[in-house]
C-alpha cells in the first residue's frame, strides 16, 4: 500500500558552518551559514538563528556570517527555517557553542595527586596523574582490567594545587581519541583548604556530551585542594575518563594561618 502525503510539509534546515559543536575563547567569533529547502517549494523561505541565553538577539538571515560571543558559557544555537505559508521545520538543527572565559589559568607546576578511587594501570596507562600532565593525548581512566564487575561510579580525583588560590571555575576535556567511553555527565566539584573537609560542592550539574572542552564557573572560593566527582557517564557505563583538568583562579592574596611545628621533643 502506498500512502500519498497531502497538505503542506515542513521545510528542512541545515547548518553548514560550523559543521559541529565548537569551543572558542570569550570574545571570539563563529561563522554561521545555513541552508533551507522546502519539499512543496513554498517560497520564499525565512530564517531565524536563536542564541539561547548568550545575550545575542535573533538573526533573521540565512547566513549571518561571523557572530561574536562576549559572554562565557555553553550555548545551544538553533537554526529554524519557515516556509511562505508560515510552517516551520519541526526539528530545527542546533550547535553547541562553548565560550571559555578569560579567567586566568592556575599553573599545574606544583600540582600533585592526593587521591583517586580507581585508575587503570594494566590495560593501558590510565593513571590519575594523566589528568593534569598537560598532555591532551593521555587520559585518566578508571579500572577495567582483571576485575568484574568494573568499579561503578561515583568516581573521583582529588588534586593538591600546591598553594592557596582564589578559584572561580574549572575546565574538563574528555578523551580526544574519538571514543566516548568515560565522558562525564553528572558531576560535582569541591574546593577544600585542607584536603579533608570538603563540605558541599561549589558547583554541580550535567556536562554537555561531546569531545569539546567544557568550562564551569562558580562563586569565587578559596582553597588548596580540588575534587572532581563523576556521578554518571554519558552512556550509562561505569567508567570515567579525563584528558585534562584545568582550574581557573589566582594565587590568594588574603591572610593565611601560620604553621606550627614542635621541634623538641622530637618523639611522641
Amino acid at each position: 500500500i502506498i500512502t500519498v502525503q497531502s497538505g503542506n510539509q515542513p521545510p528542512n534546515s541545515v547548518i553548514n558552518t560550523p559543521s559541529g559543536n565548537v569551543t572558542i575563547p570569550q570574545g571570539g567569533s563563529v561563522n554561521l551559514t545555513g541552508t533551507g529547502t522546502d519539499p512543496d517549494n513554498n517560497t520564499p523561505l525565512t530564517y531565524r538563528w536563536n542564541f539561547g541565553n548568550a545575550g545575542i538577539a535573533d538573526f533573521m538571515a540565512q547566513n549571518p556570517g561571523a557572530v561574536t560571543f562576549n559572554a562565557a558559557g555553553t550555548f545551544a544555537i538553533t537554526f529554524t527555517v519557515t516556509d511562505a505559508l508560515g510552517l516551520s521545520d519541526y526539528t530545527p538543527v542546533t550547535r553547541i557553542i562553548t565560550v571559555l572565559s578569560n579567567s586566568p589559568v592556575i599553573s599545574r607546576t606544583n600540582w600533585s595527586l592526593r587521591y583517586v578511587d580507581s585508575e587503570e594501570l594494566v590495560g593501558e596507562n590510565g593513571a590519575a596523574v594523566n589528568a593534569f600532565d598537560g598532555n591532551t593525548s593521555t587520559i585518566w581512566h578508571t579500572k577495567y582490567s582483571n576485575i568484574n564487575p568494573d568499579p561503578p561510579p561515583p568516581h573521583e580525583i582529588q588534586i593538591n594545587l600546591g598553594a592557596v588560590y582564589d578559584m572561580r571555575g574549572f575546565r574538563y576535556l574528555p578523551r580526544q581519541d574519538g571514543r566516548s567511553n568515560g565522558r562525564i555527565a553528572r558531576y560535582e566539584f569541591y574546593v577544600s583548604t585542607d584536603g579533608t573537609n570538603w563540605d558541599t560542592p561549589v558547583v554541580a550539574g550535567i556536562l554537555a556530551n561531546g569531545s569539546m572542552e567544557k568550562e564551569v564557573l562558580f562563586t569565587p572560593t578559596t582553597g588548596q585542594f580540588v575534587r572532581l566527582k563523576a556521578l554518571t557517564e554519558v552512556d550509562g557505563f561505569p567508567w570515567t575518563a579525563v584528558a585534562k583538568i584545568i582550574v581557573l583562579g589566582n594565587l590568594s592574596s588574603g591572610n593565611r594561618p601560620p604553621n606550627g611545628t614542635i621541634d623538641t621533643p622530637s618523639w611522641h
